[in-house]
């Protein structure tokens, strides 16, 4: 939404309807703002051209940023279809991570000084984490004493899929001396209050729009401005479910929010003596280097993964930080992972921006398709209900302080056999089913077509390049968690057929998949 270049203008040209005549605006054209470099060798002259074809310029300097020169996320796809057909093979994370042609060229001949490699996550020592992790488990829930939700509790994220949930959980829970105040963001002309009683109204039948004012207080904020938090002293307990689910940015906006935000989450708990629950992700795991999958338990933070993703390093750092400070005594935190946040168990209600959704966004990039490669039949896919999920991190935040992070993940598996005969049915078209290597062609063909690389970009996303190490995701355990949710009484539904039948009615009912 950033614009790739200004200009100003004496007048706005207008037609004969005293409209904006936009045949007769000049052409902006993105410049760059440093001195031009000229492309050294083949594969930066080649990698510049490409740059300045997408981009529709006459040239592009070896240094230049593809992306201050007005390249987008959806252009990546191109950059790497064009760099394909000549010779180039490299992930749609390497461009973000090596904007420049001079430094994706580096990083293709296998420079390791251009990679850029976290040496803060890899050179850091866990050691005091993986002590405190070590007494996350049962015994200790069994000994401990269990805790009380907060009174005036901070609720973030309280518009979004699994924020709305949350406070509806809360509300139950709680008894009427409680009171929940969602830190919102304002948008335009849309107030706080505004935005959450429509989403109030959106997902619920019961009128909780009536309690905004009273058990609910909307109040005006944002994490990432540490002067907006600082009048909440009486907050005694905070809740963060805001998250930018975002996987890639040519920005900073992912770190922002999913790292930044939490650092001033944790100095206002700090000040305040407030009891934090964070909303993390299973994902945090990253990639196992390899070919088999490690596994991520509840007592685990960092054990090698990877975490090029940018949304995967964002969340990671902000557990990381969250215990650290727990080990020093200084904050009293829950991490709860969530997994793969689905429509609700009972009526099939789905998120409102369902173009937010990576997993939905992968399955729409194969119907697309209209083909799959045989090894993705080998695989699994979670379903974890969104009501079902808010309700088990609720209960999840009265455990022990010792019980600190949880993995709150379904812990029904549904084959993927299972999720595309489902997909099948949404039209009638059936998938065909490929060697990697025709899919492969499929995928480049597809993404050879403007229309369709915005479908397109879920999938290419995690394509990984020969340049970097290989991995498979990492598999999250849930059975530690399970045993404290069985004793709290608390068990997820079985992902039944009719459950799967409902989600995917939905969706086509919503045309979803075009």
């Amino acid at each position: 939404m950033v614009p790739a270049a200004w200009m100003q203008l004496d007048a706005i040209p207008l037609n004969v309807n005293q409209k904006v005549d936009r045949k007769a605006l000049p052409e902006a054209t993105p410049s760059s703002v440093d001195e031009y470099v000229a492309p050294a060798g083949e594969t930066e002259k080649a990698l510049c051209d490409i740059f300045a074809e997408i981009l529709g310029v006459e040239k592009v300097g070896a240094t230049d940023s593809f992306f201050d020169l007005g390249g987008s996320s959806l252009m990546v796809t191109n950059v790497m279809v064009n760099a394909e057909k000549k010779g180039l093979h490299f992930a749609y994370s390497d461009v973000f991570s090596h904007p420049s042609a001079r430094s994706l060229a580096a990083f293709l001949k296998g420079d390791k000084g251009t990679q850029e490699q976290d040496s803060n996550i890899t050179d850091y020592d866990y050691s005091a984490i993986d002590t405190l992790l070590a007494q996350n488990n049962l015994e200790s829930f069994l000994k401990g004493k269990r805790l009380r939700l907060g009174k005036n509790i901070l609720l973030t994220g309280a518009t979004g899929f699994l924020g709305i949930h949350v406070l509806k959980e809360l509300l139950e829970t709680t008894g009427p001396d409680t009171t929940v105040w969602c830190l919102l963001r304002e948008k335009g002309t849309l107030t706080p209050e505004r935005r959450l009683k429509e989403m109030l109204v959106y997902y619920f039948d019961k009128d909780y729009r009536s309690l905004v004012g009273t058990r609910i207080k909307p109040v005006a904020g944002d994490i990432t401005l540490p002067g907006t938090l600082a009048p909440l002293t009486d907050i005694d307990m905070v809740f963060n479910c805001a998250a930018n689910v975002k996987h890639f940015s040519k920005g900073t906006d992912i770190e922002d929010i999913n790292y930044g935000g939490v650092k001033n989450l944790v100095d206002l708990c700090e000040k305040n003596g407030a009891y934090l629950v964070h909303v993390s992700t299973e994902s945090v795991g990253g990639l196992t280097p390899g070919n088999a999958p490690d596994t991520l338990t509840e007592q685990m933070l960092f054990f090698g993964q990877l975490t090029d993703n940018q949304y995967v390093h964002s969340k990671f750092l902000a557990e990381r930080h969250i215990l650290e400070h727990m080990v020093h005594g200084k904050l009293k935190a829950k991490i709860l992972r969530a997994g793969n946040l689905s429509p609700r168990a009972r009526d099939g209600e789905f998120q409102v921006n369902l173009n937010a959704n990576a997993s939905m966004g992968r399955l729409k990039a194969l119907k697309m398709l209209g083909a799959c490669p045989f090894q993705m039949l080998e695989g699994q896919m979670e379903f974890s209900p969104i009501d079902q999920s808010a309700q088990a991190m609720v209960l999840l935040a009265t455990t022990p302080l010792e019980n600190c992070v949880f993995n709150v993940s379904n812990n029904h598996i549904i084959p993927m056999d299972d999720i595309f005969t489902r997909l099948e049915k949404v039209d009638g078209q059936p998938l065909e089913y490929v060697e990697m290597d025709e899919f492969a062609r499929r995928v480049e063909e597809a993404n050879a077509n403007p229309a369709k690389t915005r479908i397109m970009a879920p999938l290419v996303a995690y394509q990984q390049s020969n340049a970097e190490t290989e991995g498979v995701e990492t598999l999250a355990s849930t059975v530690y968690t399970m045993q404290i949710l069985h004793r709290l009484g608390f068990r997820w539904d079985h992902t039944s057929n009719e459950y799967l039948d409902l989600t995917f009615e939905m969706l086509r009912s919503l045309q979803y998949f075009g």
